[in-house]
Formats: C-alpha cells, structure tokens, sequence
C-alpha cells in the first residue's frame, strides 16, 4: 500500500489512507487467541510463538510511530 501512495498526488486523499490503516492498527489483535480474546506474548510458553508475537509487536510501534509522524506532516 505504502509504495503506491506517493502516487496520490491529494494529501488528503493519502492521509485518508493513512488514518485508516492506523485505525486496524490500534485494534487489539494476535496471531493466538484464546476464545475471542487475542493472547499477548507474556502469556505464551512456546518460545517460537512468542518471538512471532514479540516482533509483530515491534514493527507494529514502528509502524504507528511512522504513521502519526507522517499524518502529522500531511496536516491530518
């Protein structure tokens, strides 16, 4: 999605983009559930499925950092 947006040339329009992608972001959500409830990787004993679940959650800060600076510059 990100490599396509520069040819948006309406900040608006791309910002629009962007709110809607920081909105899924700030849903909670895990590879792992429990029932209904998303399983953080606090809770988990397989090492594997932890380290899946600790680096979503990295890139995820990342990616939200990334997202309200760039939202912030296009006025949105």
């Amino acid at each position: 999605m990100l490599a396509f947006l520069r040819h948006l040339d309406d900040a608006a329009a791309q910002a629009a983009v962007l709110r809607r992608r920081l909105a899924f972001l700030e849903e909670p959500a895990s590879f792992f559930y429990e029932g209904d409830r998303p399983l953080r990787a606090e809770e988990l004993e397989d090492p594997f499925r932890r380290g899946v679940l600790t680096i979503a959650r990295a890139t995820s800060r990342a990616e939200l950092t990334w997202l309200r600076d760039t939202l912030a510059s296009l006025g949105g």
